[in-house]
């Protein structure tokens, strides 16, 4: 796994989901965070990786993996980049 990771669904019926991860992607670009796309609406092994992994409700996506370990939501993401500390949230402010 990369070290920064998005698990996303390509088919999400929900508008709020797929601007979510517009929203994740471009965060991640604007701090030219390099990540990979995982998804998981086409790669089980994937998402059984991020349902056991992860601490979000069942159905909330986008999740957010760092070095393999759940990170979080958008939620908790745009808090940080609001506190202008999204590099430190991710651990990559070295």
């Amino acid at each position: 796994m990369a070290q920064v990771a998005v698990f996303f669904s390509e088919v999400a019926a929900n508008i709020k989901v797929k601007k979510d991860t517009t929203r994740m992607f471009d965060l991640l670009t604007i701090h030219k965070v390099e990540f990979t796309k995982t998804d998981v609406s086409i790669d089980e092994e994937a998402k059984a990786y991020m349902k056991e992994h992860s601490q979000a409700k069942p159905g909330v996506l986008p999740l957010l993996f760092v070095r393999g370990s759940y990170k979080g939501t958008l939620v908790e993401m745009e808090e940080a980049n609001e506190d202008g500390a999204l590099l430190q949230w991710l651990g990559l402010d070295n």
